[in-house]
């Protein structure tokens, strides 16, 4: 949990997870997917002790009907608990990455979709060594 001098407070059930899948023989983001650790907990279960990183395990039955699918993303509604608080307009930053991110202005996964995710399927990766792949993908994903 983070708690700003506000009072206010970001949760880990506030969090978007992105999670971006990289069909690498094409050097293309082939699928993407954003889930809340909430759906996560109930559709796999509790994870282990508490850590920094978690991964998440997708069958390659799962997989393959993400890939089949027109939009090639998997992405599910806000809980209910948050959708008074969340965004679905985006509004820009007024003073860039300078300023702590408020709760007011949490964007909904269906906004994430539209901005983020349809805008990355497709796109292609030099091919080149993972961590310039990474920061590559970063900087798409910033200019979305």
């Amino acid at each position: 949990m983070v708690k700003y001098e506000s009072g206010e407070s970001l949760k880990c059930t506030d969090v978007r997870f992105v999670f971006v899948t990289i069909d690498t023989e094409n050097n293309k983001i082939a699928s993407v997917i954003i889930l809340t650790p909430q759906y996560i907990e109930q559709k796999f279960g509790k994870f282990g002790k508490p850590t920094i990183k978690h991964q998440l395990l997708i069958s390659s039955k799962v997989r393959k009907e993400i890939y089949e699918r027109e939009d090639k993303i998997l992405s599910f509604p806000d809980s209910k608990k948050l959708s008074y608080q969340i965004r679905q307009e985006y509004e820009p930053p007024k003073s860039g990455m300078v300023e702590e991110p408020s709760i007011k202005n949490l964007f909904s996964i269906s906004l994430l979709k539209k901005m983020v995710a349809e805008k990355l399927i497709g796109f292609k990766l030099d091919a080149a060594a993972t961590k310039n792949r990474g920061q590559a993908l970063e900087k798409k994903f910033l200019n979305c």
